[in-house]
């Protein structure tokens, strides 16, 4: 990346030039080396040094450009899913939501025998290992979603 030393955002300075006079003599600091004897100073040719604490700043800056394109992109892809929602419900797993709460009203019945009720014990720990394998939402084939992260590091 390579910003012009001048003020690019017009006069008045402001804290614009100040974060620009910052950036410069950031760039241009180097480093030093440290040699078993003696140290010595290596100038920057380009960029900043890695784990500079100027780098996640500069990354942002770089990479603002795509995080506006995707959001746009983003933006296109909701309004082009014509009111559709992103997910839809698994019919098996509501299938299986609606026996376990069958099977806990049944169980709170008073009149029901010691049989009975292990039965119903039984396809309650069955309907509840069974939904444990499926997923409460799917996502609806006929939209698509972006989902953008970005993060830098160095």
């Amino acid at each position: 990346m390579y910003i012009k030393k001048q003020n690019r955002w017009g006069k008045g300075g402001g804290v614009e030039k100040r974060l620009f006079n910052l950036y410069w003599k950031l760039v241009k600091a180097g480093y030093v080396e440290f040699n078993k004897k003696k140290q010595t100073y290596v100038a920057a040719d380009v960029g900043v040094p890695q784990g500079g604490i100027v780098s996640p700043l500069l990354s942002n800056l770089m990479l603002h450009e795509l995080d506006v394109y995707m959001e746009k992109r983003k933006l296109e892809r909701e309004a082009s899913s014509h009111g559709h929602v992103s997910f839809i419900q698994n019919s098996p797993y509501k299938q299986l939501t609606y026996t376990i709460s069958k099977c806990v009203k049944a169980k709170s019945r008073a009149d029901l025998r010691k049989e009975e009720r292990a039965e119903i014990r039984t396809r309650l720990y069955t309907a509840l290992q069974h939904r444990k394998l499926y997923r409460a939402k799917l996502p609806n084939p006929n939209v698509t979603r972006i989902d953008y992260v970005r993060y830098a590091d160095d």
